[in-house]
């Protein structure tokens, strides 16, 4: 009876299972659909023979995984693996060489997820890596005015040159030099433990800091520096200044002449700033004078040089002391003419 039920229109009821089936699954795939996802992978970079650097190479690369969404959404750049294999690189001539490199692409999850692409090849720039110990320039620091700079270099406290070690690309090191430069104004003979290292490439570009190769730069970050100097003297121009004693005579002026206004002060440095920029001459007496007064002064014997052995050039000077007279103000005042007296009329006599 049973049996009979069933293969009753068996026909019409195996075409309603597998409609119903059907729709089951077609309303489960449209709330979790099958999808592609863009993933941007860091590429690992693995066995790189020695003597060899990167200069140029892609970081990461654009990996398509397919899966339904749910499987998706827990899926990231951790996911998956994208490793380049090296060790078949060589550099056969000098300069940076491009080569294709193979890179492999795998899923890390346990999953249906899948990539679409499992090889891809990229490309990288190759140079040789070298180590190279360089001079360094100790540029010329700024000292003290009263000590002249007889050399600055780099040594240690034995007195012995030092180089800087520098370890990168062949087509970097190629015309590379290094400097150091003493911040600062140096009194006296001084050794500094620790100066910043500066590298200058070929075309006169400073490197501020690592390029982005791999294995990256290295270099040694400082160096001993000694900076010797010796006391030494001291050049400046100076200004004359002669202020007169006594005062002039009503109506007279004066103004002071020099034949050279400025001279050469030469001698420790010490001496010459304390001396300053003016130097002062004894003053020139003109009480109560109407004429010009001239004096020579030797300006070596003046016991503000002398005595701190400080020589001027010219070490002679004149000084005039011009005196004038103001022609109205010394112009005699006219004496007033005398009013002359009316004669008196003659009294007239009275008639007889």
């Amino acid at each position: 009876m049973i049996a009979r039920l069933l293969l009753n229109n068996w026909r019409m009821k195996a075409l309603a299972v597998i409609l119903s089936v059907a729709m089951l699954s077609a309303v489960a795939f449209s709330q979790n659909p099958f999808v592609t996802r863009t993933l941007r992978v860091p590429i690992k970079y693995q066995r790189l023979p020695e003597g060899l650097v990167l200069v140029s190479y892609p970081k990461d690369l654009e990996v398509q995984v397919s899966g339904l969404q749910s499987q998706l959404q827990t899926v990231d750049a951790n996911s998956v693996s994208v490793t380049a294999d090296l060790s078949g690189l060589t550099h056969e001539r000098s300069g940076v060489l491009v080569k294709d490199v193979e890179v492999r692409i795998k899923s890390l999850i346990l999953s249906d997820v899948r990539v679409e692409q499992t090889k891809r090849l990229v490309q990288v720039g190759v140079d040789a890596y070298r180590t190279e110990f360089l001079d360094v320039e100790v540029r010329q620091p700024q000292v003290q005015a009263n000590f002249a700079l007889i050399k600055a270099e780099a040594v240690d406290k034995a007195g012995q040159p030092v180089k800087v070690k520098v370890s990168g690309p062949e087509t970097i090191l190629n015309g590379l030099h290094a400097y150091a430069q003493v911040d600062g104004v140096i009194q006296d003979t001084q050794q500094f433990p620790s100066v910043a290292v500066h590298l200058v490439t070929g075309s006169n570009e400073e490197i501020t800091k690592p390029p982005d190769t791999m294995p990256l730069m290295q270099w040694d970050s400082t160096v001993p520096v000694l900076v010797t100097t010796v006391s030494g003297t001291l050049v400046r121009q100076g200004s004359l200044r002669e202020i007169p004693s006594g005062n002039l005579p009503r109506c007279y002026s004066r103004e002071v002449l020099f034949s050279d206004p400025f001279v050469t002060l030469s001698g420790p440095a010490s001496a010459v700033r304390e001396i300053g920029d003016v130097i002062g001459l004894p003053p020139i007496d003109i009480s109560n004078a109407t004429s010009d007064r001239v004096q020579t002064f030797d300006l070596n014997s003046l016991s503000q040089l002398k005595s701190r052995g400080v020589v001027a050039t010219p070490n002679r000077v004149t000084v005039t002391v011009s005196i004038k007279g103001d022609p109205v103000c010394l112009a005699p005042i006219p004496s007033p003419s005398p009013t002359p007296n009316p004669s008196p009329s003659p009294t007239p006599r009275p008639s007889p």
